[in-house]
């Protein structure tokens, strides 16, 4: 068997290919499996996630505002921190979405139904920035619902809409301003590779 024979893609058995010679020919043997990863790790976000959950859980029973989040506001956290800490996209999208969903119960106490749509649209935006800076790379797919959802609350009309053009001129500009900021550090760390 030669290198150029051996089975390669998805599939494939794990080998190791080695020359045996100067006439070409080679040594074909399994590899040894690739060694797990660190249980430490796995402590570590498990610890994480457990606490971020006692803390959520202690909190919202000290605050009754937070209470109004309720259960989605306590497992989107507990899947950020996993998320901030295994770096796994299908952990982040369900963090942002429950956080979203949380805040925007909160929100919807003071402001209306309006701000459930906005806080969700904003988690939908939140995925991709976030992964943005954490992979210097992402989908943009998240923006497409998030402007959808965040238009669709600003053009409810209630009372969040009046009190929004105070805070959403600022919000704005600090969210392009991150993102020129965010490609700009992207592009430095590109270039001094």
């Amino acid at each position: 068997m030669t290198v150029d024979d051996r089975n390669t893609g998805p599939d494939a058995d794990v080998i190791d290919v080695e020359p045996i010679g100067d006439d070409g020919a080679y040594q074909v043997r399994p590899q040894a499996a690739p060694r797990p990863v660190w249980r430490g790790s796995l402590y570590l976000t498990t610890g994480a996630v457990l606490l971020t959950t006692g803390l959520m859980m202690l909190a919202m029973r000290l605050s009754d505002t937070l209470d109004q989040g309720g259960a989605v506001l306590v497992v989107g956290a507990a899947l950020l921190v996993a998320w901030a800490l295994r770096a796994t996209y299908g952990l982040l999208i369900p963090a942002a979405i429950l956080v979203a969903l949380g805040v925007g119960e909160i929100l919807a106490a003071d402001n209306g139904e309006s701000a459930k749509w906005i806080a969700l649209g904003v988690g939908f935006i939140a995925i991709f920035v976030l992964d943005f800076v954490r992979m210097r790379a992402t989908h943009w797919w998240p923006l497409v619902p998030g402007a959808v959802l965040i238009a669709a609350g600003l053009s409810d009309g209630s009372s969040l809409w009046e009190h929004l053009g105070d805070y959403i001129w600022p919000v704005l500009l600090i969210a392009l301003g991150l993102l020129f900021v965010i490609g700009a550090l992207a592009r430095r760390g590109r270039s001094t590779d």
